[in-house]
C-alpha cells in the first residue's frame, strides 16, 4: 500500500470524511463544493497546508479547527496527499 492509499483509506473512515455539507455549511457559512472551488482557485500558491489553513483563517474569519479540517478534505478529496 502506498503513502497516498494510506491515507485516501484513513480518510474515508475519519470522522473527517463523514461530515455532512449541512453542518460545514452552518459552522463556515460555505458548503464543500464552495470550499472545493475556492481552494481550487488558491491550488497554485498554497502547496503547504498549514500555510492553506492560516490563509482561511485570516480571509474567512473560521477557527483553527475547521480550516485544518477544510484543507485536509480538499487534499483528500482531490487526491494531493503524498
Amino acid at each position: 500500500m502506498t503513502v497516498r492509499e494510506f491515507h485516501r483509506a484513513r480518510m474515508q473512515t475519519s470522522f473527517i470524511g463523514t461530515i455532512e455539507d449541512e453542518i460545514v455549511l452552518a459552522k463556515t457559512g460555505r458548503t464543500w463544493r464552495e470550499w472545493d472551488a475556492i481552494l481550487d482557485g488558491w491550488h497554485d500558491t498554497h502547496h503547504d497546508s498549514a500555510a492553506t489553513a492560516r490563509d482561511l483563517r485570516h480571509e474567512f474569519g473560521i477557527s483553527t479547527w475547521w480550516s485544518h479540517t477544510i484543507t485536509a478534505r480538499y487534499h483528500w478529496v482531490r487526491g494531493l496527499l503524498d
